[in-house]
């Protein structure tokens, strides 16, 4: 039996309206408890009435309006039902509602709360374009269709707003219900998802069900602004000093004697802890680790082309409330600035530097970091580096691994961390692909035939091929890409510079065209689609699109390259336009 609390505070009109359509669309068993929070317009009333035809209903009466999670905690104590749903006066609810949310609960063991989608809430249950219906009939129509074409389509995510919430009544006792600080309403929704969460379980967004919200319908009688400051304050205090501060670095290590130290170093101050695990060295990497200081814990791993295992085997040894994932080629800027919330994961940009012209997406040094700058360009990538010690996040992939997945699974909040840079060197090396690529090729090539990802593995394999020169293959894959998701744009542009890297320019020049018409501004685009109209035979059309490049970006070197060779070559053929050019370099 599912309980339906709801709370109400005057507006009988909708409170009419929202049992209306619980009772023509909630064929599973029930209860309604409702918990009239001194209402003077007749509400409790008319329930009292209702409750002579309806033996299932129940009537907690109080004097004042004590707010939703008093009003939510009493209803919850006279529950009788396996389940408890929170229900707002102002919902009218729809066709198989309750169905899908119990479908979505049941699922799985670990799931905490479960909510639907709506057209009035704050968050992710929100959709933002609910506008196909104006009456309560045509509503109907959009739920039926909006379930049957979202149908057991189901997401986590830590916080669900309980205007139409569902969760087990042990589950709710468990938590010790709602935190009645925050009476009369407002962050008491944040704070049990939270202690959910941190419990162990998962909170999902239903998203096969719709339901109506007229919108904080009581809330409009109070000063809800001035209500939500003082409440989010009150999360904060109570959050704040819950929140565990200590920081594990984790590294996996081979052969890097030469980064190790300075590596540590730049962490030490930052971290509590440095869990370096060795993977193989045959150098000092590991001695010169264990003199670090006390900080710095060694463990040996043995090998076994598996990125993600050796690093799950770091996370196994970190002993602190949070983990850094850091590389001993690495360095890091502004880990002490960075303030750490309850069930958060931080994703960190990764500048990698370079003095490859060639390297696309690169951004020049502009002197912001001048201890940690090398090279003279750098590019970006971000991924998750920093998240709560907790056994369920995992690394995943044999290389180029990632913990996005797991922290999706769970619902964790992301965040794009501005303060943190990482630093990456490791493409400093003008071996790295000779040390490297061949390698990453061979495990991201296992990865691919166990059929995990493809699309993310294609992708690898292709960029893998790209930097080993190895042009029909990163082809092949990246057509392959294409066929998987034809508006991949950069699996187009790359293409298109394989195609120009085997002196193919109609099928270069085609591919690159097609990039550009998506991403009219992107400059290594824009460089492409030059080179190309050149090597096909429109070296004035190249040259004004160097000209405009060089105006945009001054600071590119492409551009001038090509445009110096197109002069030279111009000279030498005495202004023939179909004169042959090599391509520069």
């Amino acid at each position: 039996m599912v309980s339906i609390i709801i709370p109400c505070c005057n507006n009988l009109a909708y409170t009419q309206q929202c049992i209306e359509s619980v009772e023509a669309f909630t064929p599973e068993e029930h209860e309604i408890i409702f918990v009239d929070n001194g209402s003077t317009d007749g509400t409790w009333q008319w329930v009292r009435m209702e409750m002579f035809k309806h033996p299932e209903y129940k009537l907690i009466k109080n004097d004042n309006n004590l707010g939703f999670p008093v009003a939510a905690n009493q209803g919850a104590k006279l529950a009788q039902g396996e389940y408890i749903c929170f229900l707002n006066n102002d919902v009218v609810v729809s066709k198989e509602w309750l169905t899908g949310l119990l479908e979505c609960i049941k699922s799985a063991s670990d799931i905490g709360m479960v909510g639907p989608r709506t057209n009035y809430v704050s968050g992710w249950q929100q959709v933002q374009d609910a506008v196909g219906y104006d009456t309560i009939f045509k509503y109907q129509v959009y739920a039926e269709n909006f379930r049957k074409t979202y149908r057991g389509l189901w997401w986590p995510h830590w916080r669900i707003v309980p205007i139409c919430g569902l969760i087990r009544k042990d589950v709710f006792d468990k938590m010790d219900g709602f935190d009645e600080r925050f009476s009369p309403g407002n962050f008491e929704d944040d704070d049990i998802c939270l202690r959910l969460c941190l419990a162990g379980y998962r909170n999902m967004v239903c998203s096969d069900v719709f339901v109506h919200h007229h919108g904080s319908a009581t809330c409009k009688t109070m000063d809800f602004g001035d209500l939500l400051a003082v409440n989010k304050q009150k999360f904060d205090e109570k959050w704040e000093p819950l929140t565990g501060k200590t920081i594990s670095a984790v590294m996996i290590v081979k052969d890097e004697s030469m980064n190790i130290g300075s590596c540590i170093s730049h962490l030490y101050p930052y971290v509590d802890e440095i869990i370096v695990v060795d993977t193989g060295s045959k150098d000092r990497t590991k001695a010169i680790a264990e003199g670090c200081g006390p900080k710095v814990k060694t463990f040996d791993f043995e090998w076994c082309d598996d990125f993600s295992a050796a690093r799950n085997f770091a996370n196994s040894k970190a002993t602190c409330d949070w983990l850094f994932s850091v590389d001993a080629d690495e360095n890091v800027t502004g880990l002490d600035k960075v303030k750490l919330k309850p069930f958060h994961a931080y994703r960190i940009t990764t500048r990698t530097y370079s003095t490859d012209t060639l390297l696309a997406s690169c951004t020049d040094n502009a002197g912001e970091y001048p201890d940690q700058e090398k090279g003279t360009r750098w590019f970006p990538s971000t991924k998750v580096r920093l998240w709560p010690r907790d056994k369920r996040i995992v690394w995943e992939y044999p290389v180029h691994e990632i913990l996005e997945n797991s922290v999706y699974f769970l619902g964790m909040q992301l965040i794009e961390c501005q303060e943190v840079i990482v630093h990456h060197y490791g493409r400093m090396d003008q071996d790295y692909e000779t040390t490297h690529g061949e390698q990453y090729y061979s495990l991201i090539q296992k990865q691919m035939e166990s059929g995990k990802n493809d699309k993310r593995s294609l992708e690898q394999l292709a960029l893998a091929a790209q930097g080993l020169k190895r042009w029909a293959d990163a082809r092949k894959f990246w057509l392959e890409l294409l066929k998987i998701d034809p508006a991949d744009n950069m699996a187009m542009f790359n293409l298109g510079h394989c195609y120009a890297e085997d002196e193919n320019w109609t099928e270069a020049l085609k591919c690159s065209r097609k990039a550009l018409e998506v991403d009219p501004d992107h400059r290594d685009i824009l460089m492409n689609v030059a080179t190309c109209e050149v090597m096909a035979g429109d070296p004035d059309l190249g040259a004004k699109m160097c000209r405009d490049l060089i105006e945009k970006h001054p600071s590119y070197p492409l551009p001038q390259g090509l445009l110096n060779a197109i002069e030279i070559n111009k000279q030498s053929t005495g202004g023939n336009k179909n004169g042959n050019i090599t391509e520069p370099r």
